[in-house]
């Protein structure tokens, strides 16, 4: 563990004791190594002979972070702004933590306090665009994201928000722009080569989708996503095996990865490989059991190989999550009518109609399973 740089600040503070700099670099190290006790030791001490050193409280408010104890990391960063008013970092990084921990409104508090500190902090700015963008406010955040790049137009972290808004806007042409840009500070991150290639691969340009797909697992060799996205730059070329080949390699990697699970699941169904489809379709299901299309999926494939029991159970574990409740409602009702069971199934197509009054396959289906009762 850097036993030379332990050894400095070691000498430094037996030199000068309540040199609280060295004791705070001497934590910051021992954090990186994992020896969080004796960091925490380190900050404490430099509190000891410092009371109102507001690096050790700051350091001490992101180890608490890091172990999960999170209400302890706000009465830290608390007492570290107390002692450092002008520093606008301290209450901006307090607002990641309302954030992380999907408190919005004081995230959103903290990130104005902090620009009230200091306005021409870009990190708040890429701050707030991406609390907007959390809330759906796409164009918002795309105002913020710019406010940070007008400050800082190399600020990689922003840019990439910035292209990630864009592309929510079906603007893949300025969203590549964004990642282009980015790549220009940082040639070497693979995650934005793999961002391009897929904005590129919607724009229907797969020879530089595949360029940058193979730069992204250059950089990173297990790279599950960007194995799943030359997946799928495989099978709109017409290339299934090397598609399916390439879906492998992603669970190869991450053998509890949904996506990659569910794209070999869905090439073996159109291939006919019904049995091994369903293999796939469930241990994608098992890995992101939320997941509404993962869930229907596998439903509608059992229902093709007769196993109507098991496709209800999907069905029915998909309505809570469902968006669609009209939709929702109304496969559980056509599974039940299926199997008989007429008065069930009539409570579920009256909810898949109390959801969309005009759905007219729930109104069919209703006025058949009333027929089944009689």
């Amino acid at each position: 563990m850097g036993s030379r740089a332990a050894a400095h600040f070691r000498r430094a503070v037996e030199i000068a004791p309540d040199f609280t700099l060295a004791l705070n670099n001497w934590g910051n190290l021992l954090a990186a190594h994992g020896r969080l006790d004796d960091a925490r030791s380190r900050y404490l001490e430099a509190i000891e002979n410092r009371p109102a050193d507001e690096y050790a409280y700051y350091n001490l408010a992101k180890l608490a972070e890091r172990e999960q104890r999170y209400d302890e990391a706000i009465v830290h960063y608390e007492k570290a702004m107390k002692n450092s008013p002008e520093n606008s970092y301290i209450p901006n990084d307090l607002g990641l933590l309302y954030s992380k921990l999907g408190r919005s409104e004081q995230a959103l508090e903290w990130y104005n306090y902090a620009l009230g500190v200091d306005p021409e902090n870009p990190s708040i700015y890429n701050n707030l665009g991406y609390e907007a963008y959390k809330q759906g406010q796409v164009e918002k955040a795309i105002e913020y994201y710019n406010k940070a790049l007008g400050i800082m137009p190399n600020f990689v972290l922003a840019l990439n928000n910035l292209g990630t808004a864009l592309a929510e806007q079906g603007k893949p042409d300025e969203a590549i722009q964004a990642y282009l840009d980015a790549l220009e500070v940082r040639p070497d991150d693979g995650n934005l080569h793999n961002s391009a290639g897929y904005q590129y691969f919607k724009r229907g340009d797969y020879d530089k989708a595949l360029d940058h797909y193979r730069q992204a697992i250059r950089l990173i060799p297990r790279f599950p996503l960007a194995y799943n996205n030359l997946g799928h730059l495989m099978r709109a070329q017409g290339k299934p095996a090397q598609a399916l080949e390439h879906y492998r390699k992603a669970v190869e990697i991450h053998p509890h990865d949904a996506p990659g699970h569910f794209n070999i699941a869905e090439l073996l169904r159109e291939q006919g490989k019904i049995d091994e489809a369903l293999q796939h379709y469930a241990r994608a299901v098992e890995n992101d059991p939320t997941n509404t299309a993962m869930l229907n999926m596998l439903a509608n494939t059992l229902i093709r190989k007769g196993r109507l029991h098991e496709a209800l159970q999907y069905y029915q574990q998909a309505l809570p999550v469902n968006p669609d409740r009209a939709n929702a409602n109304y496969n559980v009702a056509m599974m039940l009518k299926a199997l008989g069971r007429f008065d069930e199934a009539i409570v579920y197509f009256r909810q898949a109609l109390q959801a969309n009054p005009d759905y007219a396959p729930a109104k069919a289906g209703l006025k058949d399973a009333r027929a089944g009762t009689r």
